[in-house]
């Protein structure tokens, strides 16, 4: 009887580790680069207000579609001074795919720039900036489309190998995000953050933090900081690329390729 209990107790530790380790599965796809809004773009620009297109740039990178542009961006607020070799494409004018990106944007608190800053904002903010991340994905050979925001189109992007562009209300007049994986079943979300880690802190510029983010979905915790709302999804996706996808069970990790397209 004795054995039959300690069976029982043993077998139901199991299922409970089994489901615990489960629960916390992550699936992470590799190779999307990081690029901070302000401590990787031009010096002289005040990239404050351009997450949507820093953002929108890390997904058409993933994908190797601009070339390397290095600039050189010196230290600023205790970030060493560096090499940026995609953050140029930020805010200064540069022609890609038939389309030059000299639209120029300037408002009071933030920045004057070009690129895809410029572009992405030609037409103002709020759908107007949505409409205007998707045409700047499209027009790099990706297609773009706007979502519900929702765990399930979270995980469909996900695994099939797409990262996308969220907007949240990781601040108060809200923040675009590049989401490149998730955890907990889509509950806690992976992130590069172009403006840093909202757990450690934002800070006035941000800080340089914001590569593979945890960041909880709204209405859960799992104790990083909360989305507290999101608003909609814009995908970018490529056709015919071959992604490598990080599944971290536990202690347990493995390589898997994921076929796009």
């Amino acid at each position: 009887m004795k054995k039959y209990n300690a069976f029982v107790y043993l077998t139901l530790l199991g299922v409970l580790f089994f489901f615990a380790a489960g629960q916390a599965l992550a699936v992470q796809l590799n190779g999307v680069p990081y690029i901070h809004q302000v401590y990787d773009t031009s010096p002289d620009f005040n990239g404050i207000c351009a997450c949507g297109a820093t953002s929108a740039l890390m997904c058409v990178q993933y994908y190797g579609i601009l070339p390397t542009h290095d600039m050189w961006c010196p230290a600023f607020n205790g970030v060493p001074a560096h090499n940026s070799p995609y953050g140029f494409y930020v805010s200064e004018i540069y022609t890609y795919n038939g389309v030059t990106y000299d639209w120029q944007y300037s408002t009071g608190g933030c920045g004057t720039g070009e690129g895809g800053y410029g572009y992405v904002l030609r037409n103002g903010w709020g759908q107007n900036l949505r409409n205007g991340l998707r045409e700047y994905i499209t027009n790099h050979n990706l297609t773009s489309s706007e979502l519900s925001p929702t765990m399930a189109n979270v995980r469909a992007q996900i695994d099939a190998g797409h990262p996308f562009v969220l907007l949240t209300s990781l601040t108060t007049a809200g923040h675009y995000i590049t989401v490149i994986g998730y955890e907990n079943n889509g509950q806690t979300i992976i992130t590069n953050d172009c403006f840093g880690d909202k757990n450690l802190g934002y800070g006035g510029w941000g800080n340089y933090s914001g590569t593979a983010v945890r960041y909880d979905w709204p209405g859960y915790n799992h104790g990083y900081s909360n989305l507290i709302s999101v608003w909609c999804i814009l995908t970018a996706e490529g056709e015919d690329s071959s992604v490598d996808v990080r599944l971290t069970q536990g202690l347990w990790v493995s390589d898997e390729t994921v076929q796009n397209g």
